[in-house]
């Protein structure tokens, strides 16, 4: 799946995140967008922060304080709105 959006667009959230970070309708500015080769994935930084490091979807552990989210889990607002 391609994303909608790039760095400085405003994004929604069309899905919950399975532990809690975001609920399906959330909106955040994109900050930054990484391609991950471990779990080839495009992944976003909403500006959600983390103390030390997380799992990644593939089960590589990420190091940081950035906690990044599978791109795939947001829309570009603009063409939500359009939609609707």
């Amino acid at each position: 799946m391609s994303i909608d959006y790039t760095i400085g667009d405003d994004i929604a959230a069309i899905e919950n995140h399975p532990q809690g970070a975001f609920k399906k309708g959330d909106v955040f500015t994109c900050k930054s967008l990484i391609t991950r080769d471990c779990c080839n994935s495009v992944q976003v930084d909403i500006g959600v922060k983390i103390e030390r490091g997380f799992e990644c979807g593939c089960g590589n552990r990420v190091e940081g304080t950035v906690w990044w989210f599978y791109a795939s889990r947001f829309r570009k607002l603009d063409n939500l709105v359009q939609i609707n």
